[in-house]
């Protein structure tokens, strides 16, 4: 809904951007209307390109985000997606983002360089007393239960009507956690020793899938 809310803005803006260099024109203000070309023309194309509506755009963010976060960038393929914001302006709620990867890919990630486990994800610049865990091997670990099963919304499986797809992917997440041969990673902010919001993420070779998630109270 905020993203088609969005989609009219713009286009109101660029309705009134046409008009003002119509008028320019029409006028016959012919530097007028050559700026106005020129700095509507980026700020559309900055615009579309941000939001990926560009072919290439999607590629480019593509490659960047999956640098930071994996030290390697790759393309990815969108499986399936779940948001839902409390508050949609603040962010606050809940998002997942399954991304199918290459087999070229998935085989670089069965033996991956050590600067993997080390150095990604790469810290943000922003957020900077979250608690941090770099790409780590599954199964598990047993101290980061509580991260899990905040990130997977393990304490609402108990529910008597039937599974949801999204809790379908969670618990094939879950299972995914304590197979050998996959990695996870998170970045989590603790409230009274307690987690409060998390990004979470597992790398699955095997499956050729890169999962993340976002939980934010």
């Amino acid at each position: 809904m905020i993203y088609y809310i969005f989609l009219l803005i713009v286009a109101f803006v660029c309705f009134l951007c046409i008009r003002s260099t119509y008028r320019s024109y029409v006028a016959k203000k012919t530097r007028q209307f050559w700026t106005k070309v020129i700095v509507f023309g980026g700020i559309l194309f900055y615009v579309l390109f941000a939001n990926e509506l560009i072919p290439g755009s999607k590629t480019y963010y593509d490659y960047r985000y999956t640098k930071s976060l994996l030290g390697k960038a790759i393309k990815l393929d969108n499986v399936f997606t779940y948001e839902s914001y409390r508050e949609p302006l603040l962010g606050d709620g809940y998002s997942m983002y399954v991304y199918g990867i290459d087999d070229e890919t998935a085989e670089y990630f069965r033996n991956p360089k050590k600067a993997f486990f080390s150095d990604f994800p790469v810290n943000s610049s922003y957020n900077t007393n979250w608690l941090r865990k770099k790409w780590s091997k599954c199964p598990i670990e047993e101290s980061d239960t509580p991260f899990r099963k905040f990130a997977l919304s393990e304490y609402d499986y108990h529910s008597q009507h039937p599974p949801t797809k999204l809790e379908n992917v969670q618990r094939l997440i879950h299972v995914m956690l304590n197979e050998k041969g996959n990695y996870y990673a998170y970045s989590a902010m603790l409230h009274n020793e307690s987690v409060w919001n998390i990004s979470f993420y597992v790398l699955s070779p095997k499956n050729n899938l890169l999962i993340v998630v976002y939980s934010k109270m």
